[in-house]
């Protein structure tokens, strides 16, 4: 009777020491020690202690079964996060215990002496990490000194069979230091029918924000007017920071690890972070589309997770704001003119417009609104697009797989000069179409237009389209073909009521500077050839005697030297300096040219929040070792910067070794702290470069060793 209640004790008591009855310290430690290799996931932590309480044979069970003691490993064996993997910690010997939490259920393997488990998010913390804009690498403002210059020279023949040339060039002297910057430029042009033109030209910039300035000018280009007539007077543009947040990202993280959190281009962050879940609050979205990535290297490995994101362009964020103004003369006209765009909600953005010229005023006021597939926008306008009073209407969007268009500019005073179009487009087995049908008087009526365009293959594209109105009929048909991204060529051909015409036009880029192109119609052919370096230069040629060149660019100096780069288009001058020559350059996936043989760069961006430099590493010469492909930069309120990049490229040499004039052949050559290096099979490896001497041990492939000293421009080194 007596063992029959021992064994009913028995069998009650290790469940109950399963889900956590009390152990003692005298308990613990007089259960067999054991050593076992944990794994986590799959993926082993090292070697820890182990003890085992609460079974009749502690410190034995069946290989592959669970566990059905309480389980104390060496503390060290949890990460962090994994606090509630543990339910109390005892010591044995100076060593710290943790019961390991029975959810778990761990499984030992005396056999393999592995102790595994799986990560359990229920027992692991959750986490709120907020998220800013990227701290970006600020630029050193620099004073500028720059001279812009271009020529265009063009040999033709006229009517009455004489020759001449034609040309027109430009001149504009540019400083800019700190957020001011002024110009003085001036412009001319020389024709066999027109008399020699001369226009000068002046202005002075002040830049309050990376995207907002304020400037006045005499006979520049006016901000909100088409035409050539030139602008006096001051201009101002006003953008806020028009940027859009993801409220929460979650990311699980079964162990620690190392995230990258990136939205778009931009990466936001790094982190190293404890098991758990992580939510990232706040996140910044750049542009109205993109992907938030979560790049996650752990103890098993590197993955992603993501979401998409996309927001309609045609609004701006709730409190976003866009303006522009100017105000002067307009030719010899009085003139001013405003345009101001203001996000009221994420999907609503009201849009005003006044302007006057000589007396006579112009108006215009809409209100947009869109989610991610539609956008809808009405308005009213006042002598402008041709029309007195006229009311607008615009929609753009997508209904399953089909997209929609309709536009509408409707006149108060004669309907019958309204213009109206509709649009569909679908894309059917692999085909893109599109139709459009409307009404415009300047097309004596009703028009329509079709077309269907699709890939052959790869590299072949076809083209069919055709468009019908009261004025004229036309058929065409485009052939493209795209080889490699070097090559590209296409042929066109038309029917009309004047006749068939044929185009052709083949492009071929053997690097990023370089171009050749020839053209064919209407019976003429002709060719171009391009060539971007620290300058652009263009010479062309057709079989009707004409000739033409034309060169543009810019001599810059700065930082204590002369730059010659090509032509500065855009507000803000960089001198990017990286110390290795020859290196393609790219700026929001522009090609910006090739650093010259300093390793320096001039260029020119346009005013933005942020500036985002990549180089190709394909061009990188095998010696040069780089630490990251690309460079963000925090926009500039000033018009001229310097972006000192050095530190990302570092330089190595080819250095022989040899051990009493014999080579050797897949040896080693130890440099302490700059580490080891192996010779390949004739003895050669690449080393850093050095302004000092170097000191390593040469170490042959038979054990045979001998101390070496490399000097600054040593390519060949002898073992005494």
């Amino acid at each position: 009777m007596l063992g029959l209640w021992l064994g009913l004790f028995s069998l009650g008591a290790s469940p109950a020491l399963a889900q956590g009855a009390p152990v003692g310290v005298a308990e613990l430690c007089a259960a067999p020690e054991d050593l076992a290799d944990v794994r986590v996931q799959g993926v082993s932590r090292g070697i820890y202690s182990l003890r085992r309480v609460g079974t009749a044979e502690a410190g034995t069970v069946e290989t592959g079964a669970a566990d059905t003691g309480s389980v104390w490993v060496q503390q060290g064996a949890l990460q962090r996060g994994e606090e509630r993997y543990g339910l109390e910690t005892l010591s044995c010997d100076d060593v710290a215990f943790t019961r390991l939490n029975p959810a778990l259920t761990p499984r030992y393997d005396p056999e393999a002496q592995t102790l595994s488990f799986e990560p359990q998010l229920g027992l692991l913390p959750t986490s709120v990490l907020p998220v800013s804009m990227p701290a970006a690498v600020e630029a050193t403002s620099l004073p500028v000194y720059g001279l812009d210059y271009g020529l265009d020279l063009h040999l033709a023949t006229q009517r009455d069979g004489t020759r001449g040339v034609d040309q027109n060039g430009s001149l504009n002297a540019t400083y800019a230091n700190g957020r001011f910057s002024a110009q003085v430029g001036v412009s001319e042009s020389n024709t066999q029918t027109q008399a020699l033109a001369v226009e000068p030209s002046f202005s002075a910039r002040y830049q309050l924000r990376p995207q907002s300035s304020v400037e006045a000018g005499w006979n520049i280009a006016p901000l909100l007017t088409d035409g050539s007539e030139r602008f006096s007077g001051v201009q101002t543009q006003l953008v806020g920071p028009n940027l859009r947040f993801l409220d929460v990202f979650t990311v699980d993280l079964p162990v620690p690890a190392k995230v990258r959190l990136i939205a778009g281009p931009l990466l936001l962050g790094e982190w190293t972070l404890g098991a758990g879940r992580v939510q990232f609050t706040g996140v910044p979205l750049p542009g109205p589309s993109g992907t938030v990535r979560a790049v996650i290297e752990d103890a098993a490995g590197r993955r992603e997770v993501g979401v998409n994101y996309s927001f309609p362009a045609a609004v701006l964020p709730s409190g976003g704001y866009r303006a522009v103004a100017e105000a002067g003369l307009l030719g010899d006209a009085a003139y001013a003119n405003g345009r101001v765009s203001y996000g009221l909600t994420n999907a609503l953005t009201l849009n005003t417009q006044f302007g006057v010229k000589a007396g006579r005023s112009s108006a215009a006021l809409s209100l947009t609104a869109a989610s991610e597939t539609q956008a809808f926008t009405v308005g009213v306008l006042h002598n402008l697009s041709d029309f007195t009073d006229a009311a607008t209407l615009n929609y753009r969007g997508r209904v399953g797989g089909i997209g929609l268009g309709v536009g509408a500019v409707i006149p108060f005073q004669d309907v019958r000069q309204a213009r109206v179009e509709a649009a569909a487009g679908t894309k059917l087995g692999g085909l893109a179409t599109g139709l459009a049908v409307g009404y415009d008087l300047r097309q004596e009526g009703w028009y329509g237009r079709a077309q269907v365009t699709g890939e052959l293959t790869p590299q072949v594209r076809l083209s069919v389209g055709g468009q019908i109105s009261g004025r004229s009929r036309q058929l065409s048909l485009t052939l493209g073909y795209q080889p490699s991204a070097q090559w590209n060529a296409q042929i066109a051909t038309t029917l009309s009521p004047a006749g068939p015409g044929v185009t052709a036009a083949a492009t071929y880029s053997p690097t990023d500077s370089q171009q050749f192109r020839v053209m064919y119609g209407a019976g003429l052919l002709s060719g171009e050839y391009r060539l971007r370096t620290f300058a652009d230069v263009a010479v062309n040629a057709a079989t009707n005697g004409q000739v033409g060149a034309s060169i543009q660019g810019a001599l810059v100096y700065a930082n204590g030297r002369l730059y010659a780069s090509p032509a500065r288009t855009d507000d803000v001058t960089v001198v990017l300096e990286t110390g290795v020559a020859g290196l393609p350059v790219f700026v929001g996936g522009m090609y910006k040219g090739r650093t010259d043989a300093g390793g320096a760069l001039v260029f020119s961006v346009t005013a933005s929040d942020q500036i985002d430099i990549r180089v190709d590493l394909k061009a990188l010469p095998i010696e040069v070792s780089v630490k990251e492909a690309s460079l963000l930069v925090a926009g500039a309120t000033s018009r001229s910067i310097k972006v000192d990049w050095r530190g990302n490229f570092g330089r190595s040499r080819f250095v022989d070794f040899q051990f009493g004039g014999q080579e050797t052949a897949y040896g080693t050559v130890s440099l302490g702290d700059l580490g080891e290096y192996d010779l390949d099979a004739f003895g050669t490896t690449i080393l850093p470069a050095s302004a000092q001497p170097l000191a390593g041990v040469l170490t042959l492939k038979d054990g045979r060793s001998c101390p070496v000293t490399i000097g600054v421009k040593d390519d060949v080194v002898n073992c005494p």
